[in-house]
């Protein structure tokens, strides 16, 4: 599991812009962090993975990885855990690539050094798995970042966690920069795949929530104002603010149709 407990972030100015945020990820779940732009979700991933915004600072609060102090970890410690232990989806799937890096390169030194196999293990591996996400290995291997697609880019992400099998996984905002049928591609390979993984996913899109989560976070302006499992948080917030993004929800459908809980099996 991965805890965060009463977390606290302010900037260079004793500005807060996180106060007490608690959160529980476990394995085996989804669960969503929902929040308006601003509210605070990117800035809390970041600290979760150790990349906070220059200006930022850890002002209290603890966060355990299956029970381990992370404050207590050195640098190179935590960074060990990226990719075997801990993945993190960003938001823009090309930051999460050396642009001047052919992406077969990236891949089989990323198996090389986590794995500890060799580089035929490792071209066969990243072969193999590209396959698995419907790419075609020749065309990806040769390619740098920018020559494909974001959709394809997401793809590379999930073959790259295909090799780590990482415990846990954190998207940002996965699907914002690709359009339904990449977004329902990206979800069905990561539930298919992942299953066994402690999901979190930072969204704003409430039909994410509905149709992947299994428990949800409500963040609004630096704080958690509401928690629960998925379906009970959705079909009967409690905030203000929940409710008026499921009224909007709700005046997207035609007249006469029913909301309904999608959570895909």
């Amino acid at each position: 599991m991965i805890e965060i407990k009463k977390l606290s972030i302010i900037d260079k100015f004793k500005n807060d812009i996180l106060s007490d945020i608690s959160i529980n990820i476990y394995e085996h779940k989804i669960t969503a962090l929902i929040g308006s732009s601003g509210s605070g979700k990117t800035t809390l991933v970041k600290a979760m993975v150790d990349i906070l915004s220059e200006g930022l600072s850890i002002a209290a609060g603890t966060m355990y990885l299956d029970g381990e102090e992370m404050s207590k970890l050195t640098r190179y410690q935590r960074r060990r855990l990226s990719g075997k232990k801990l993945a993190f989806i960003p938001q823009l799937p090309i930051r999460a690539f050396d642009e001047r890096m052919k992406i077969g390169k990236q891949i089989i030194e990323l198996y090389i050094s986590n794995l500890m196999i060799n580089k035929s293990m490792a071209i066969s591996m990243a072969e193999e798995n590209l396959e698995r996400v419907n790419l075609e290995p020749e065309r990806v291997l040769h390619s740098y970042p920018f020559e494909l697609s974001g959709g394809m880019l997401q793809r590379v992400i999930i073959t790259i966690m295909l090799g780590l099998s990482p415990k846990y996984i954190i998207a940002d905002e996965p699907t914002s920069a690709l359009d339904d049928y990449n977004a329902s591609i990206f979800f069905d390979l990561l539930e298919k795949n992942f299953g066994d993984s402690g999901i979190l996913i930072i969204t704003h899109d409430m039909n994410i929530v509905k149709d992947t989560s299994d428990y949800c976070y409500i963040m609004q302006d630096g704080r958690i104002i509401e928690e629960g499992e998925s379906k009970d948080v959705l079909q009967n917030p409690s905030e203000s603010w929940t409710r008026k993004i499921m009224e909007l929800m709700a005046k997207e459908k035609s007249l006469g149709e029913q909301w309904e809980w999608k959570k895909l099996n």
